[in-house]
Order: C-alpha cells, then sequence, then structure tokens
C-alpha cells in the first residue's frame, strides 16, 4: 500500500506540472518504439489493455497506426475528460 500511495502522489505532482492538453510519456513515443510493437503484435486486431496510460499519446498514436481495439485504463480519473458518445437509436 505504501508503493501505491508514493507512486500516485509522484503522478500527481507530475500531472499538476504538465500544461494544459499537453501529453506526457514515462518511456518513450510511439515513434521511438513502434517497430518493436508491430513486431509483438503483428496483428493489428489484437485486443490491447493499456494499464495506466496516464495522459500519454502512445494509444492514439497506436490508433492511427491501425490498433484499433484499444483499452485504456488509469486510476486518476481526472487526467480524461469524457468525451460525447452518439446516442444510440
Amino acid at each position: 500500500m505504501f508503493y501505491t500511495s508514493v507512486l500516485l502522489h509522484f503522478t500527481d505532482c507530475c500531472v499538476r506540472r504538465e500544461v494544459e492538453g499537453a501529453s506526457f510519456d514515462w518511456f518513450k513515443s510511439y515513434s521511438d518504439i513502434a517497430h518493436i510493437v508491430r513486431e509483438a503484435i503483428p496483428d493489428k486486431a489484437s485486443r490491447i489493455l493499456m494499464l495506466g496510460c496516464g495522459n500519454s499519446k502512445l494509444s492514439e498514436e497506436m490508433y492511427d497506426d491501425g490498433y484499433h481495439n484499444i483499452v485504456n485504463v488509469d486510476v486518476r480519473v481526472q487526467l480524461h475528460k469524457p468525451k460525447p458518445v452518439a446516442k444510440i437509436q
């Protein structure tokens, strides 16, 4: 539990320093690792669970590269603004 609270405090500090609308990648950008992702996940229809996505552009850039079955999850829900969903009739 201590590790979790320290990590959440650290991510809060990082997020507060970010400019509104800016993204933050902990490791590398998708362009840096795209060749690895394409080799590891050759089927672009694969289901991908992105844990701890934060406000990274990684999923967005993977989507632009053809990976359309991505679910993003993060404990910090305030990082994400809800997007309007079309009504199903």
